[in-house]
């Protein structure tokens, strides 16, 4: 495995991961003349690990990471930060979380919500955490994250105050080979 793949694994709290045993036991569930083929193809999906929602660490340019102050000292959250975790301009999305007063992450505070504006209706948003099952009290401090597709209209609550907020959208270069070929091939099936 990849030193990228188990750094990634690490990050999502799985350190020194080589999945070796579990490629093995896997291996054993298969016809004896398939288990090599099959070990093969896993040590390669292993390889080739992709992870969204990694939080910013130093160094990574601060035009892709975004600050929003709720203007709420109610709770100890004081802004949120929208960041592409990992995500490509194609994607169209991006991560958030939040902030105390001294710029270190927090998991949402007890009493408050984030919803997204649909329709104009409030649709109540859950971490990727809550979306996996993980329990408020198995994750860590500052660990929790939301995803959200550009352009979407936010509204944060808490007990002090209501703040709406719009994800903004990223530039694209409109000649990427991805848009492009995606332009051609419908075109071309017409």
């Amino acid at each position: 495995m990849s030193q990228e793949a188990v750094d990634a694994y690490a990050s999502i709290g799985i350190p020194n991961a080589t999945f070796e045993d579990d490629i093995e036991n896997v291996a054993l569930e298969v016809a004896p003349e398939h288990r090599e083929l099959l070990k093969q193809a896993l040590r390669s999906a292993c390889e080739k690990l992709v992870v969204y929602g990694n939080k910013p660490t130093p160094g990574l340019p601060q035009d892709e990471v975004y600050i929003l102050d709720l203007h709420d000292n109610s709770t100890g959250a004081r802004s949120i930060r929208l960041f592409p975790g990992g995500t490509q301009p194609e994607q169209k999305m991006f991560f958030f979380d939040f902030l105390n007063q001294i710029g270190a992450p927090v998991n949402l505070p007890q009493g408050c919500t984030v919803y997204q504006g649909i329709n104009n209706e409030e649709v109540e948003l859950q971490s990727v955490e809550a979306g996996y099952n993980v329990q408020p009290d198995d994750l860590g401090p500052g660990l929790e994250k939301f995803a959200i597709s550009e352009g979407a209209h936010c509204i944060f609550k808490s007990p002090g105050a209501t703040r709406h907020f719009k994800i903004p959208l990223r530039k694209r270069d409109m000649r990427s080979p991805f848009l492009m070929d995606e332009f051609t091939r419908m075109v071309a099936g017409y």
